[in-house]
């Protein structure tokens, strides 16, 4: 899952259902779990809403950022 996220940049409801093999119903509450931890930040209302990571949701142009080099 979080190679899809990478490579897309972003995941709907339906998305990661269809990638988990799991309901509607059970793709919101798993993504809203996610969300609420911190882990994913939700980014529009209804059908419209995407999760992304939250460095993502900070850079422009909704791509996540690249990771720091040590």
């Amino acid at each position: 899952m979080l190679a899809r996220l990478l490579e897309e940049g972003s995941l709907s409801k339906s998305s990661y259902g269809e990638a988990a093999e799991v309901s509607p119903a059970t793709a919101s509450k798993h993504l809203g779990l996610l969300a609420d931890k911190g882990l994913l930040e939700q980014q529009g209302r209804g059908p419209a809403t995407r999760y992304v990571l939250p460095s993502a949701a900070a850079s422009s142009g909704g791509a996540p950022a690249a990771p720091p080099v040590h």
